[in-house]
């Protein structure tokens, strides 16, 4: 049994900080390739700029760039420190905190950042418009932000530490309801950084039901064209999903929920099939891994708990998982947010 803050943290990650002001390149098919320092891009004439559609999706769109030099995956030693420039020797750490309200737990936020030090941090839950999220408070901590915020409610967002994230997408294509601040994604040190929060879907059956299963889809799609131009993809966040009955602490008093229904998990494992790698359940696939603790009925206290919130790996970056774990101790806080940080360990 892990122990009651982390568990299997064995690899250690440097301090170092990547160099801002870094730029996104795009190749010929719109494939994002890495990002460059100002100084390695040559910049395009006028008539090369604007927005662009790659092959490989019906929906991205980017400013277009001319690659310089060779790719960091497309080289013979396939080093991924390469993508990092050598700013984050030996791992590279990947969070996600659904945070439940930033404003009323940025103190915590910030406790956790200056304890644990995740080098990418998806947050979900905002529950913020635009205009209050505490980007000063975030920066002094050390951390680049991009958000996608919503007036008490949803809101997503992705820190990076030490650098700005280049935001590539706000909300998913075709998104069945726009008005949700529900999906982020940025580049971040050469890979895409998707950040979830999907829809509950309860009560069920009904309208809400219905919109978390077209929500779902649209993810799915989405990430197919991810997929299929071979980026280096994290989709981390909170899914609302519990993947199996081994996920939760007791499933009989939840088999009405939507986190269960057959067509919420079969929404997950057709993302699990196409090529994505749960990165948690690979790591522990036979010990329980919690992320959340309802408020209610004493769960945070009996340990009766969910796994909910997943970091999905494409598979050029699934080879590179060391280690993972949940950092339990926020969630034992005390006015804590009703999950704690999952987060992943990649080697570099």
């Amino acid at each position: 049994m892990y122990s009651s803050s982390r568990f299997g943290r064995n690899a250690k990650h440097s301090r170092g900080v990547a160099q801002p002001g870094s730029a996104l390149a795009w190749g010929a098919r719109g494939r994002v390739f890495e990002s460059l320092r100002p100084d390695q891009i040559q910049k395009p004439k006028s008539a090369d700029l604007g927005f662009f559609m790659p092959a490989t999706s019906r929906h991205a769109q980017c400013v277009r760039y001319r690659l310089v030099g060779t790719p960091w995956w497309l080289q013979g030693s396939h080093s991924l420190s390469a993508g990092f420039r050598g700013s984050r020797m030996g791992s590279f750490k990947v969070a996600t905190f659904n945070i439940n309200g930033i404003r009323s737990r940025l103190p915590a936020l910030l406790e956790w950042l200056g304890r644990e030090r995740p080098d990418v941090v998806c947050l979900q839950e905002l529950k913020a418009p635009d205009d209050v999220f505490p980007v000063d408070a975030i920066s002094k901590a050390g951390y680049g932000a991009v958000w996608h915020g919503q007036k008490a409610w949803n809101g997503v967002a992705i820190l990076a530490r030490g650098e700005a994230p280049l935001l590539s997408r706000k909300g998913l294509p075709d998104d069945p309801d726009p008005s949700q601040s529900r999906y982020i994604e940025a580049v971040i040190s050469g890979v895409v950084i998707g950040c979830i929060y999907l829809p509950n879907g309860n009560p069920q059956p009904g309208p809400k039901f219905d919109y978390k299963l077209a929500w779902f889809q649209r993810l799915t799609e989405h990430a197919d064209d991810l997929l299929k131009a071979k980026h280096p993809v994290i989709l981390a966040g909170d899914y609302n999903v519990v993947p199996t009955d081994a996920d939760i602490y007791n499933p009989r008093s939840w088999r009405k929920d939507a986190l269960l229904q057959p067509e919420t998990r079969k929404h997950y494992r057709r993302l699990l099939e196409s090529g994505w790698v749960d990165s948690l359940g690979s790591l522990f696939p036979d010990q329980p891994v919690y992320t959340f603790w309802d408020y209610f009925r004493q769960h945070w206290q009996r340990d009766a708990g969910l796994r909910i919130d997943h970091l999905l790996l494409s598979p050029s970056l699934s080879e590179r998982l060391q280690d993972g774990g949940v950092d339990r101790w926020v969630r034992a806080q005390a006015k804590a947010s009703d999950h704690a940080p999952a987060w992943i360990s990649l080697s570099v």
